[in-house]
Protein backbone atom coordinates (compact mmCIF):
# COMPACT_ATOMS: atom_id res chain seq x y z
CA UNK A 1 0.00 0.00 0.00
CA UNK A 2 1.20 3.57 -0.58
CA UNK A 3 3.02 4.86 2.48
CA UNK A 4 3.77 8.45 3.44
CA UNK A 5 6.80 8.57 5.76
CA UNK A 6 6.63 11.60 8.03
CA UNK A 7 10.31 12.41 7.55
CA UNK A 8 9.67 12.70 3.79
CA UNK A 9 10.12 16.22 2.33
CA UNK A 10 6.51 16.07 1.12
CA UNK A 11 5.48 17.00 4.69
CA UNK A 12 5.64 20.55 6.01
CA UNK A 13 6.47 20.31 9.71
CA UNK A 14 5.49 22.83 12.37
CA UNK A 15 7.14 22.15 15.77
CA UNK A 16 7.50 18.45 14.92
CA UNK A 17 11.12 17.45 14.37
CA UNK A 18 12.75 14.51 12.57
CA UNK A 19 14.54 12.09 14.91
CA UNK A 20 16.47 8.84 14.56
CA UNK A 21 14.85 5.70 15.92
CA UNK A 22 15.94 2.13 15.23
CA UNK A 23 12.41 0.79 15.72
CA UNK A 24 10.87 3.09 13.10
CA UNK A 25 10.16 1.85 9.59
CA UNK A 26 13.17 3.56 8.00
CA UNK A 27 14.99 4.36 11.26
CA UNK A 28 13.46 7.83 11.35
CA UNK A 29 10.28 9.38 12.70
CA UNK A 30 8.96 12.77 13.73
CA UNK A 31 8.33 13.68 17.33
CA UNK A 32 6.84 16.44 19.40
CA UNK A 33 8.68 17.33 22.62
CA UNK A 34 7.05 16.44 25.91
CA UNK A 35 5.29 19.07 27.94
CA UNK A 36 2.28 20.96 26.64
CA UNK A 37 3.44 21.53 23.07
CA UNK A 38 1.49 21.35 19.82
CA UNK A 39 2.54 20.74 16.24
CA UNK A 40 1.37 19.80 12.76
CA UNK A 41 2.60 17.85 9.75
CA UNK A 42 0.86 18.82 6.50
CA UNK A 43 0.95 17.40 2.98
CA UNK A 44 -1.11 17.25 -0.22
CA UNK A 45 -2.63 13.92 -1.21
CA UNK A 46 -1.03 13.03 -4.55
CA UNK A 47 -2.55 9.57 -5.09
CA UNK A 48 -5.52 8.91 -7.42
CA UNK A 49 -8.96 9.91 -6.15
CA UNK A 50 -10.65 6.94 -4.54
CA UNK A 51 -11.84 5.18 -1.41
CA UNK A 52 -9.03 4.32 1.00
CA UNK A 53 -8.36 2.64 4.32
CA UNK A 54 -6.08 4.92 6.34
CA UNK A 55 -3.68 3.62 9.02
CA UNK A 56 -1.45 5.80 11.22
CA UNK A 57 1.68 4.28 12.80
CA UNK A 58 2.55 5.87 16.15
CA UNK A 59 4.72 5.17 19.18
CA UNK A 60 2.51 5.10 22.27
CA UNK A 61 4.29 5.24 25.61
CA UNK A 62 3.02 4.89 29.17
CA UNK A 63 3.86 8.23 30.75
CA UNK A 64 1.14 10.58 29.54
CA UNK A 65 -2.07 11.08 27.58
CA UNK A 66 -1.14 12.94 24.41
CA UNK A 67 -3.62 13.48 21.59
CA UNK A 68 -3.26 13.11 17.83
CA UNK A 69 -5.64 14.32 15.14
CA UNK A 70 -5.77 13.42 11.45
CA UNK A 71 -7.62 15.88 9.21
CA UNK A 72 -8.43 14.72 5.67
CA UNK A 73 -10.12 17.52 3.78
CA UNK A 74 -12.88 18.64 6.15
CA UNK A 75 -13.01 15.45 8.26
CA UNK A 76 -11.01 15.12 11.48
CA UNK A 77 -10.28 11.93 13.43
CA UNK A 78 -8.89 12.17 16.97
CA UNK A 79 -6.98 9.71 19.16
CA UNK A 80 -5.59 9.66 22.68
CA UNK A 81 -2.20 8.04 23.24
CA UNK A 82 -2.56 6.39 26.64
CA UNK A 83 -1.19 2.88 26.27
CA UNK A 84 -1.40 1.10 29.67
CA UNK A 85 0.85 -1.76 28.49
CA UNK A 86 3.97 -1.66 30.71
CA UNK A 87 5.99 -3.25 27.89
CA UNK A 88 5.54 -0.07 25.90
CA UNK A 89 7.79 1.72 28.36
CA UNK A 90 8.73 5.35 28.24
CA UNK A 91 11.10 5.03 25.28
CA UNK A 92 9.85 4.13 21.78
CA UNK A 93 11.12 0.61 21.12
CA UNK A 94 9.26 -1.94 19.00
CA UNK A 95 6.71 -2.65 21.75
CA UNK A 96 5.59 0.97 21.78
CA UNK A 97 4.59 1.14 18.11
CA UNK A 98 0.97 0.57 17.19
CA UNK A 99 -1.40 1.00 14.25
CA UNK A 100 -4.27 3.46 14.63
CA UNK A 101 -7.10 2.95 12.17
CA UNK A 102 -7.99 6.46 11.05
CA UNK A 103 -10.74 5.19 8.75
CA UNK A 104 -11.65 1.85 7.24
CA UNK A 105 -13.27 3.56 4.27
CA UNK A 106 -12.97 7.21 3.25
CA UNK A 107 -13.12 8.90 -0.14
CA UNK A 108 -10.06 11.09 -0.73
CA UNK A 109 -9.88 13.25 -3.87
CA UNK A 110 -6.46 13.82 -5.37
CA UNK A 111 -5.14 17.17 -4.16
CA UNK A 112 -6.79 16.99 -0.73
CA UNK A 113 -4.86 18.60 2.12
CA UNK A 114 -3.97 16.19 4.92
CA UNK A 115 -2.85 17.48 8.33
CA UNK A 116 -1.68 15.45 11.29
CA UNK A 117 -1.80 17.46 14.50
CA UNK A 118 -0.47 16.61 17.93
CA UNK A 119 -0.67 17.91 21.47
CA UNK A 120 1.81 16.38 23.90
CA UNK A 121 0.85 15.82 27.52
CA UNK A 122 3.09 15.78 30.58
CA UNK A 123 6.15 13.60 29.89
CA UNK A 124 4.84 11.81 26.81
CA UNK A 125 6.29 12.84 23.50
CA UNK A 126 4.27 12.29 20.35
CA UNK A 127 6.17 10.12 17.90
CA UNK A 128 4.79 9.45 14.42
CA UNK A 129 6.29 6.96 11.99
CA UNK A 130 4.14 6.94 8.84
CA UNK A 131 0.60 6.96 7.46
CA UNK A 132 -0.62 4.27 5.06
CA UNK A 133 -3.29 4.67 2.38
CA UNK A 134 -4.69 1.31 1.27
CA UNK A 135 -6.66 1.80 -1.94
CA UNK A 136 -10.01 0.02 -1.77
CA UNK A 137 -11.55 1.38 -4.96
CA UNK A 138 -10.38 4.03 -7.39
CA UNK A 139 -12.84 6.64 -8.63
CA UNK A 140 -14.07 6.68 -12.25
CA UNK A 141 -12.15 8.77 -14.76
CA UNK A 142 -14.52 10.93 -16.85
CA UNK A 143 -13.49 12.82 -19.97
CA UNK A 144 -15.21 15.96 -21.23
CA UNK A 145 -17.43 15.56 -24.31
CA UNK A 146 -18.46 17.66 -27.31
CA UNK A 147 -21.49 17.55 -29.58
CA UNK A 148 -22.93 19.44 -32.55
CA UNK A 149 -26.57 19.69 -33.56
CA UNK A 150 -28.98 21.72 -35.70
CA UNK A 151 -31.23 24.44 -34.32
CA UNK A 152 -34.19 23.01 -32.35
CA UNK A 153 -32.86 19.48 -32.98
CA UNK A 154 -31.98 17.01 -30.23
CA UNK A 155 -28.72 15.08 -30.21
CA UNK A 156 -27.90 11.89 -28.29
CA UNK A 157 -24.48 11.96 -26.62
CA UNK A 158 -22.71 8.78 -25.49
CA UNK A 159 -20.91 10.42 -22.57
CA UNK A 160 -19.64 7.11 -21.15
CA UNK A 161 -17.98 6.23 -24.45
CA UNK A 162 -14.74 7.91 -23.40
CA UNK A 163 -15.08 7.49 -19.61
CA UNK A 164 -13.49 4.60 -17.72
CA UNK A 165 -13.26 2.92 -14.33
CA UNK A 166 -9.95 1.41 -13.14
CA UNK A 167 -11.68 -1.64 -11.63
CA UNK A 168 -14.15 -2.03 -14.49
CA UNK A 169 -17.15 -1.22 -12.27
CA UNK A 170 -20.40 -0.44 -14.13
CA UNK A 171 -20.96 3.30 -14.45
CA UNK A 172 -24.08 5.44 -14.25
CA UNK A 173 -24.72 9.04 -15.24
CA UNK A 174 -26.52 11.90 -13.51
CA UNK A 175 -27.00 15.47 -14.75
CA UNK A 176 -25.28 17.82 -12.33
CA UNK A 177 -25.96 21.29 -13.74
CA UNK A 178 -27.73 22.61 -16.83
CA UNK A 179 -27.52 25.92 -18.66
CA UNK A 180 -30.50 28.00 -19.85
CA UNK A 181 -30.08 27.39 -23.58
CA UNK A 182 -31.40 23.84 -23.69
CA UNK A 183 -32.27 20.73 -21.71
CA UNK A 184 -30.32 17.54 -21.04
CA UNK A 185 -31.95 14.26 -20.03
CA UNK A 186 -30.28 10.97 -19.06
CA UNK A 187 -31.63 7.97 -20.99
CA UNK A 188 -31.99 4.42 -19.65
CA UNK A 189 -28.77 3.39 -21.42
CA UNK A 190 -26.85 6.26 -19.73
CA UNK A 191 -26.60 8.30 -22.89
CA UNK A 192 -27.77 11.90 -22.66
CA UNK A 193 -30.27 13.58 -24.98
CA UNK A 194 -29.62 17.29 -25.35
CA UNK A 195 -32.28 19.54 -26.93
CA UNK A 196 -31.48 23.22 -27.62
CA UNK A 197 -34.15 25.81 -26.95
CA UNK A 198 -36.14 26.89 -30.01
CA UNK A 199 -34.19 29.48 -31.98
CA UNK A 200 -30.99 29.16 -29.94
CA UNK A 201 -27.66 29.21 -31.75
CA UNK A 202 -24.23 29.29 -30.19
CA UNK A 203 -22.41 27.21 -27.58
CA UNK A 204 -24.05 25.64 -24.56
CA UNK A 205 -22.55 23.56 -21.76
CA UNK A 206 -23.77 21.31 -18.98
CA UNK A 207 -22.09 19.05 -16.45
CA UNK A 208 -22.77 15.47 -15.48
CA UNK A 209 -21.49 13.13 -12.80
CA UNK A 210 -20.32 9.60 -13.48
CA UNK A 211 -20.54 7.15 -10.58
CA UNK A 212 -19.35 3.60 -9.96
CA UNK A 213 -21.76 3.18 -7.04
CA UNK A 214 -18.85 3.11 -4.57
CA UNK A 215 -17.14 6.49 -4.75
CA UNK A 216 -18.90 9.86 -4.96
CA UNK A 217 -19.68 10.96 -8.49
CA UNK A 218 -16.95 12.64 -10.55
CA UNK A 219 -17.84 15.58 -12.77
CA UNK A 220 -17.28 16.11 -16.50
CA UNK A 221 -18.45 18.83 -18.89
CA UNK A 222 -20.35 18.52 -22.17
CA UNK A 223 -20.05 21.34 -24.70
CA UNK A 224 -22.72 21.53 -27.42
CA UNK A 225 -22.35 23.68 -30.53
CA UNK A 226 -25.53 24.85 -32.30
CA UNK A 227 -24.28 26.78 -35.35
CA UNK A 228 -26.24 29.42 -37.27
CA UNK A 229 -25.94 27.32 -40.39
CA UNK A 230 -27.08 23.77 -39.60
CA UNK A 231 -24.55 20.99 -40.20
CA UNK A 232 -25.32 18.18 -42.62
CA UNK A 233 -26.33 15.90 -39.73
CA UNK A 234 -26.26 15.73 -35.95
CA UNK A 235 -23.12 14.25 -34.46
CA UNK A 236 -21.49 13.68 -31.09
CA UNK A 237 -17.95 12.69 -30.17
CA UNK A 238 -16.24 11.93 -26.88
CA UNK A 239 -13.10 13.72 -25.84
Amino acid sequence: MPRFEFDDPRFTLNTFQVSDNNAASNNKLIDLPDGNSTGTATTTFDLPSGTYQVILKVADETDGNSTVGVTIGNQTFSFTLDDPNPNAGIFPDADAFKDLTVSNSIFIPEGTQITISGESDDDERIRLDYIDFNLLNEAPVPVDDTATTDQSTEVIIDVLGNDSDPEGDPLTVNIEAQQFNGTAVVNQDNTITYTPNDGFTGTDTFTYQVSDGINPGVTATVTVDVPNKPPVSSSATGG
